[in-house]
This record gives C-alpha cells, structure tokens and sequence, in this order.
C-alpha cells in the first residue's frame, strides 16, 4: 500500500482548543414524550423538567453550498476562499499547510449520509501525472465542534491524531516517491479511512495504490450506511469513500462506532510537496446532527436550582440542530431575530418573580462523556414576605398590665412563639 501511512506524518494537525466550555448545573433529562415545534415566534412555554424539540432536522444540497454554513480553519492558506458558490479552494499551493473547511452543523450518524463530489489536485505541471501533488484531500468526520479547532500547525508528527480517536479522515493521500536525489518517480496514492488518536493513529482500511492525474477532478463519493445504534447511545455503521481516477474507482470502506451527532467538513493538507487542491459538492442526503440545550432554573439570591415550595424545578431540554441559535424570552415580550428559535421562559412560581435569562446559545457539537456547553439559566428572585404575629402570655407569670402591639417582619418567616413566651415571662 506505498507510502500511505505518511497521511499520519503529513496531513494537516489540526489542534483542539484548550478548554471545553462551563460544565452543566443540573443533569440531562432524557428526551422522552418530547412536543416537536417551530417556535420562531416563541409561541411555546417551557415547562420545568419538560422536553422540545425544534423539529426541521435534515440537510440539503443547498445547507452544504452555502459559505456561510462554514467557518474555515488553517494555516499558511492565504487566498483560501470559495471560487464559486458549491467549490472551495483550501490555499493550500504551498510547503506544510493545513486546512479544513468545517461544516456549522452537524450529522445525524443513526440516518444514512450520502456526499458526492469532486475533488481537484494541481500541482502546476512538471511533466504530467502525479508530479509533486500535495499529501492529503477529503473528509473529516469528528465529534469535535468547530468552535474546537485552532488554526492547524506545522512540523513532526501532523495529523488526525492529534483530534482524538473519535476523529477520522476519510479521502485521498497522496505519497510521494523518491527513488534518488536525481530520479522522482510517481506518487503512489491511495483512498483511505484513517482514525486519530495520538500515537495510536491509524490506517483502518485503504486501496489499492495508483499514480494520481495531475491538473484533474476526480469524482468521490462518501456513504455512511447501515447505522445500528447501540444500547449505550453510539452508532455502528459502514463508512466509505469512492474516488475514480480516469475510468477507475478506488474505494477503502471500514466499519467503525461513533457517537449519535458528528461534526463533518472538508480537508486538504501538504507537507514539504504541494498542490492547489479544491472540492466541489454537488449532492447531499443527511440528517441534521442534534444535542441538547439545557435550561435551568436558579434562585437568584443563592445562585442554587430553584425550589418553590420545596420542589425542585428541574432543568428543559430543547433538542436542537448542532449550528442553531436557541434563546429565551421572558412572558409577553418579542422575540429575537438573530435566533432560530426562542421560547417562553416558564411563568414565575407564587413567592417569586421573573428576574433574567443568560444570552441565546449557538448549539455546539461535543464529545459524549465530556460537559455539555449548550446552557441557558433563567433566574427568578425570591418576593419580600410579611408576617403577623399574635401573643399570649401566661397568665401565671408577672408582667406589664398592656398588651404589646401586632408585630409585622418582612423576610422569612420565621416561629417566634415561644421565644416570646420566655421573654415575657421575665417581664
């Protein structure tokens, strides 16, 4: 299989960020007898411990050929830019660079996926086929989000290894040969499905080599097929990738277990050889990856769950597409129109009195097992509340011959009865 393995050397790292976002106040409830709406004019109240789903949850060809579903990521990828509304150039016509196009969304891995397109790697000439073309073009499947990444770095040991094992690379890697300082022979290429995670990185399935044309599109498609999902929540599947070289397919397929909702993009990196390289989509069935938006319900004064009456008012789930802009608004009032979707907050229990609400969350994609960053906290604050109280005194014990006024406290309330009593029997 050539030099395949390079793609762990000299694909583009691509880093994940320091730090994941604020952990979760309350648990996730489970997403049970959820109520599917639309609720861009917030026309659904939320119901502590209940559960919406915003519904609208599949992609198009349109979503992927949209720039601004896309936030690009990369470094040394100057004049990266889309060339025309479904193709984009990853700048990568230079030494060591690394780039990835990530998808805002994300997709659904218990539906099938089907992407085709096409993919180009020029390496300006030098007498024909397969002459000094970058390292690596594709797909990168990762259950990271995009808010995750940093802009790609350069050096030893680049690669998909450095997402994790729950990031894969699913596409072309170009490996170059050298046979002498004076004689280059061809590259060998090969399709490959390479999994991250770190030192363990690998080459999980690949195709037969072949020399590459130079300066020509190549047609790829990439299924993911036959979903199982399992009893704890992951999904079991096919994973492919088909590029036709000339008149020839060259397919590599591997079955592999991910996570329910996984970020996707696109890919292209070179190490000390290069290549302009693009992609072009032109077809999409998917469904939308989802996670939930937790909204949980504090007490303003002691910043703790809120618990009218003693009863905890557990956290709503709103089951969302990763990529979509999810808020609250208070009873009565508009809605945003910068978000996807708002809902009511729930009406303020007896005693207490609506406060505020955190900003509106773009929903992320993350890792399961680690804290999810989709929160919003509404606060209630706590009414004033008066008592009166009444003495009696012991008719045994001396006292002043005037009966001492109604009494009003405000704060909690609190029983006084008896130590008025004590004090009165010293008078």
């Amino acid at each position: 299989m050539g030099k395949i393995k390079n793609l762990l050397k000299k694909s583009t790292k691509i880093g994940a960020s320091a730090l994941l976002l604020v952990s979760t106040l309350l648990p996730s409830l489970a997403l049970q007898g959820q109520l599917i709406v639309s609720a861009t004019n917030a026309s659904t109240t939320l119901a502590p411990g209940g559960a919406v789903d915003t519904g609208n949850h599949t992609w198009g060809l349109k979503d992927f050929q949209t720039a601004n579903n896309y936030t690009p990521v990369g470094k040394n990828t100057s004049g990266a830019g889309w060339s025309s509304s479904s193709t984009y150039d990853f700048g990568t016509n230079q030494a060591n660079t690394g780039s990835w196009l990530p998808f805002n969304g994300a997709v659904d891995m218990t539906q099938s996926i089907r992407i085709v397109g096409t993919t180009l790697a020029n390496s300006k000439g030098l007498f024909g086929s397969g002459k000094i073309l970058g390292d690596a073009n594709g797909i990168l499947l990762t259950n990271l989000s995009s808010s995750q990444l940093s802009g790609g770095a350069t050096g030893g040991n680049l690669g998909v290894g450095n997402l994790g094992s729950g990031t894969y690379f699913i596409g072309n890697n170009y490996s170059y040969k050298k046979t002498s300082i004076i004689v280059r022979s061809d590259y060998n290429t090969a399709t490959v499905i390479a999994q991250g995670n770190g030192p363990g990185a690998k080459i999980l399935s690949a195709s037969s080599d072949y020399t590459a044309n130079n300066n020509s599109t190549n047609l790829f498609t990439m299924e993911w097929s036959n979903p199982v999902l399992n009893s704890d929540g992951t999904v079991t599947g096919t994973i492919s990738y088909l590029s036709r070289n000339g008149s020839t397919n060259y397919i590599s397929s591997a079955d592999i277990t991910v996570q329910k909702s996984m970020s996707i993009g696109f890919m292209a990196a070179t190490g000390g050889n290069y290549s302009q390289m693009s992609v072009t989509v032109n077809e999409v069935t998917a469904g939308k990856g989802v996670q939930p938006v937790n909204v949980n319900y504090l007490n303003s004064l002691t910043g703790s769950q809120l618990a009218p009456k003693g009863t905890a008012w557990k956290n709503s789930t709103i089951t969302a597409n990763v990529g979509d802009k999810i808020g609250v608004v208070a009873q009565g009032n508009t809605v945003q129109t910068s978000d996807n979707y708002d809902y009511f907050v729930p009406v303020a229990p007896t005693g207490y009195n609506f406060k505020s609400f955190t900003p509106a969350v773009t929903v992320q994609n993350f890792p399961v097992g680690t804290a999810n960053p989709n929160q919003i906290n509404v606060s209630y604050t706590p009414l004033a509340q008066s008592a009166g109280f009444t003495f009696n005194y012991d008719p045994m014990a001396q006292r002043t011959p005037t009966v001492p006024p109604l009494y009003s406290v405000s704060g909690l309330l609190i029983r006084l009865s008896w130590l008025l009593l004590l004090i009165f029997k010293r008078i």
